[in-house]
Order: structure tokens, then sequence, then C-alpha cells
């Protein structure tokens, strides 16, 4: 019993000495040009659903999916790519709208990975990958649709920037 206690408590020493990553850490290793395999190490050992970035997204895609358009809207970086896409928050609305009519939504998106890019003039920019599983009511079938889209800090928020879909 007495080797089991001192085993525990050299354990809680050891992990007691460990630093916790951070995506200031993160960024900075994006930044010197780190390995991106050590880029990818750091960013699983955070939870890349941690990032705010990441959180951003999932907002966006369960107001979409839920009819919450104004929720929606706010998460878009004003007069980005991705806000002149949608032309305006009633386009936008028509749009989905229109799209729900063949399709169901099938639970939350997934986010399944983020990149993280060199901040350039002070703004960063990441990469958020996604999935969202929709019901194809025409075809009777459900399927897997992936997508990216990039949010950036520009105004001090992470707001989405552009889509790469």
């Amino acid at each position: 019993m007495r080797k089991f206690i001192c085993l525990l408590l050299l354990v809680q020493l050891i992990s007691c000495g460990e630093t916790k990553i951070t995506w200031d850490d993160v960024y900075k290793m994006v930044d010197t040009g780190e390995l991106k395999s050590k880029i990818d190490e750091a960013v699983a050992s955070i939870d890349p659903l941690s990032h705010p970035g990441a959180k951003v997204v999932e907002d966006y895609l369960k107001a979409v999916t839920s009819s919450d358009y104004d929720t929606a809207w706010s998460k878009i970086e004003s007069n980005s790519p991705f806000m002149t896409a949608n032309v305006s928050k009633k386009e936008m609305e028509r749009s989905f709208e229109a799209a729900k009519v063949k399709q169901r939504y099938e639970g939350g998106a997934t986010i399944t990975d983020v990149e993280i890019k060199k901040a350039m003039a002070g703004v960063r920019m990441i990469k958020v990958h996604f999935s969202l599983k929709i019901f194809d009511k025409v075809r009777n079938e459900l399927f897997d649709s992936k997508g990216v889209y990039t949010v950036s800090n520009l105004t001090g928020n992470w707001l989405i920037f552009s889509s790469d879909l």
C-alpha cells in the first residue's frame, strides 16, 4: 500500500510540472514557423472545439438550422466576402428557408478541425472545418455535408469572414 501511495504522489508531482498549452502558444508556434506536426499536436492537446472561432461557426450553423437568422447574421463579419455572398439577412433567410423545403438538418454541426493561419497586420484568420448531417427529402437519404469557413478577429471579435465551400 505504501508503494502505491508513493507512486500516486510521484505521478502528481510529474503532472504538476507540465505546462498547459494555450491558443496564444499555438499562435506563436504558427507565427515563428514551427513544424506543422508540432502545431497539429498542440491543437489536438487543447481541443479544436475550445477555440472561440470554432464556437462562432458552431453557433452560426446552429442558428441557421433553427431559423434564428438574427443570431446567424450577427456571426458574420461586416462587409466580408461571406456577408457580400449572402447579400442581406433577408436574402440569407430566404435561401435557407427554400433549402429546408428539400432538406432537413439532423442534429448540430460537428467541428472537425481548426487550421491556424499566420497573423498579418495584427489580424489572425483560422479555417474551421465542419460537417453537418442533412436528410435529403427528395432522395430520401441522409448524408454528411462538409465545409470550411474562414473566421477572423479583424474587429477584435471572432466572426465568419469567408466560406471555402
